[in-house]
């Protein structure tokens, strides 16, 4: 499999010691982002936009099959992950040592923000916002598998639409959310699911925008 290889854009906070937040998202949407979170809040912390060059492979943890007439998922999230922690990260934190880190995204890259905390305990902190967690196969592995570390704090979002569905998947997605919040909160980790009005596809920036202000909110 082809290794990835996204872009990545750096907005740098005031104190080389101030939080960093990794979103993984598209190009315009991670800058609309960047912006409403800089209205909203007077934290200081970095931010670094990381793109995707094909989400189906680049953020599936395994491979599982297409949704109808999509794209299969071909499982390149380690790739992609590799990718960050080799070169993103040294080159974000370069002459930077964060309070902590927080990776975060939307739909399929709120799966792979979810599933880096199995992976890795580089980022303490992470936002899964209309997080894909319907993924074929995740919660059993969310429930069988050990974190390197266990997070400071783990946010979940969900439109109230999106598991009102016939679909044999995504009819699971809130008791699968909810389940894997559990999970985290047994263990310590800080969590919070909240339900936004809307199908998957209401306000995706602003949903995004309130999972990072929720990381950040111990820092104002």
């Amino acid at each position: 499999m082809a290794e990835s290889k996204g872009t990545l854009t750096l907005f740098p906070g005031q104190s080389s010691s101030s939080p960093i937040l990794y979103l993984v998202s598209f190009p315009e949407e991670g800058e609309e982002v960047h912006r409403l979170l800089r209205e909203r809040t007077q934290a200081d912390f970095t931010f670094v936009l990381c793109t995707v060059p094909d989400w189906n492979r680049d953020l599936s943890p395994w491979p599982a099959p297409a949704l109808g007439k999509g794209e299969a998922f071909a499982g390149g999230a380690a790739a992609y992950l590799r990718w960050l922690l080799e070169e993103v990260c040294p080159e974000a934190e370069r002459d930077r040592t964060p309070a902590w880190r927080g990776i975060a995204g939307y739909s399929l890259a709120g799966l792979f923000s979810l599933w880096t905390l199995f992976q890795t305990d580089h980022f303490q902190r992470a936002a899964t916002v209309s997080g894909s967690l319907w993924y074929p196969g995740l919660l059993d592995y969310v429930q069988n598998t050990a974190c390197p570390g266990v997070p400071q704090r783990v946010y979940f979002s969900l439109g109230d639409k999106e598991d009102r569905t016939r679909h044999p998947l995504f009819s699971h997605n809130g008791t699968n959310t909810a389940a894997i919040q559990q999970f985290f909160q047994e263990r310590g980790t800080e969590t919070v699911y909240l339900r936004n009005p809307g199908n998957h596809f209401t306000d995706p920036a602003g949903r995004t925008v309130n999972g990072l202000l929720w990381l950040l909110e111990d820092q104002v």
